[in-house]
């Protein structure tokens, strides 16, 4: 079982992926036949997985707290 900085840091890990693949995704010249729509769509279904993992530490990091206090 993973330890609760090895979870922290695979979320911090993930949503520096997140970050990369948002700036990809905004980067992406008009001249594919992808619709702006769908690529906005993308954009926003990345950013609410990188507001679970920005939540998800930080809930976890409130749990190490308690843990170290216990």
């Amino acid at each position: 079982m993973k330890t609760i900085a090895e979870l922290v840091a695979h979320y911090e890990r993930r949503m520096t992926e997140i970050d990369g693949e948002i700036a990809r995704l905004e980067q992406t010249p008009d001249s594919t036949n992808i619709s702006n729509e769908v690529i906005d769509g993308w954009i926003v279904g990345w950013q609410k997985d990188r507001a679970i993992c920005r939540d998800t530490i930080s809930y976890l990091k409130t749990l190490e707290r308690r843990e170290v206090s216990a």
